[in-house]
């Protein structure tokens, strides 16, 4: 079974069975890591090891809420408005060493259905030491640094 979500424009997609899945390894639900693609600084590239019909990509950014309505799309195809809040903090209790909490690795791809366009979230995890550097140094590359 299949949940749809919605951040403002930008429709999202996943397997329900999938997501508590890397809810219960990873910690992180996939509603949360929509909010990657709220990350206007995040890292994307192919994935290098990708399902033969279809491309995968990967994403490293940090959640981000914009403001947008956001919405579950229910059987009927209306959309049900929400008020997640997001929480990269470990549902499940798990100390890895070199995990980065507020970071986020996202494995996706993109598909179109009934002619509208889809991300599908495939899983998602706290990013590594070394992909978090790889964000920060391309975030703050042209000498920007938050407030």
């Amino acid at each position: 079974m299949e949940e749809r979500f919605l951040i403002g424009a930008k429709h999202f997609i996943w397997n329900k069975a999938k997501e508590k899945e890397n809810i219960r390894k990873h910690g992180i639900d996939f509603r949360t890591a929509s909010f990657v693609f709220n990350d206007d600084d995040a890292l994307e590239a192919e994935n290098i090891v990708y399902d033969a019909f279809e491309l995968r990509e990967e994403r490293i950014g940090e959640p981000t809420d914009k403001g947008e309505q956001k919405a579950t799309i229910n059987e009927d195809g209306e959309p049900e408005p929400t008020d997640h809040r997001i929480s990269t903090e470990k549902a499940v209790p798990k100390a890895v060493i070199g995990e980065v909490h507020g970071i986020l690795f996202v494995v996706f791809t993109e598909r179109i259905m009934e002619e509208i366009a889809f991300t599908r979230i495939i899983s998602a995890r706290p990013a590594t030491k070394h992909e978090a550097e790889a964000y920060f140094e391309m975030k703050y590359a042209d000498g920007k640094r938050e407030n």
